[in-house]
């Protein structure tokens, strides 16, 4: 696969980031997922949807929620959130969390978990969401799309 104008910032950032093993601090508050997913009242959006959230640490996320998020966190993922009543949901997954950096958007993760409520509202928007998180899969990603 040829990469093009688009693909070459994306891998600088996520290169950077392999380098650092850190989110740079300017993507904590805003990074966006768009999506299609579930509206507050839990009936599918008709419009697409923006939320933005912040980027927490990987031990504030599993602390919030310790008997959930302790087996779904790797170093493949990370969790954003704002814990306020704003967040992805059921239908959401495999959207992309995106960032502007110097007037370019960059794709770094994919919705991977919500934590869901029991017999109510499909998600429980009060919880962090884990993200899988693309830069460290980009060798990965490469191997597979190489011969396309």
């Amino acid at each position: 696969m040829a990469k093009s104008s688009v693909v070459e910032p994306l891998t600088a950032i996520i290169n950077q980031s392999l380098a650092t093993g850190v989110v740079p601090p300017d993507w904590k508050t805003a990074v966006i997922v768009v999506s299609w997913g579930f509206d507050e009242t839990g009936q599918p959006a008709e419009e697409l949807t923006l939320v933005e959230m912040p980027v927490v640490s990987q031990e504030t996320c599993i602390r919030s929620y310790s008997e959930l998020f302790e087996r779904f966190i790797s170093d493949y993922t990370y969790c954003a959130g704002n814990r306020n009543g704003t967040s992805v949901c059921k239908r959401d997954s495999g959207s992309g969390m995106v960032f502007r950096q110097n007037g370019l958007w960059y794709l770094r993760g994919l919705v991977s978990l919500s934590v869901a409520r029991p017999n109510e509202y499909p998600c429980d928007p009060t919880h962090y969401v884990v993200f899988t998180d693309l830069a460290k899969l980009l060798p990965w990603i490469y191997s597979k799309v190489s011969d396309y």
